[in-house]
């Protein structure tokens, strides 16, 4: 079995904004089932597709909510991946630089992959 569409920008956008959404529904609440759970996500998902005739096959509604939650898992991790750069930054206590400043440096650091400790030296 293929593999599926590469995931946009937009879609990865998406899918985080759907689960932004699922999580602070107050409604539903945080005691459910996963699989509730990852369709609730999913319906968002779908609702945020943009008009019919910008969606390319295998995108959006064509994808599965299992498809959208491993979407999710990489998200995360990419996410778990800059805090870990930020905070290399933050607690490298940098001077003269604004927090814009250490956002862009966390942004290289992370980009790099790389880098274990800062070196102020210029």
């Amino acid at each position: 079995m293929g593999k599926g569409v590469s995931w946009t920008a937009k879609e990865r956008e998406s899918a985080a904004l759907a689960w932004f959404r699922a999580t602070n529904n107050a409604t539903v609440g945080a005691d459910q089932r996963m699989e509730d759970f990852q369709n609730q996500i999913f319906s968002i998902f779908k609702v945020l597709a943009p008009i019919d005739n910008e969606v390319r096959p295998g995108t959006y509604e064509h994808r599965t909510p299992t498809a959208v939650y491993t979407c999710l898992k990489d998200i995360f991790t990419d996410i778990g991946n800059f805090n870990k750069a930020l905070s290399l930054i933050n607690n490298s206590n940098p001077t003269g630089v604004n927090a814009d400043n250490k956002l862009s440096m966390a942004i290289a650091v992370h980009t790099i992959k790389e880098v274990k400790r800062l070196d102020n030296n210029h």
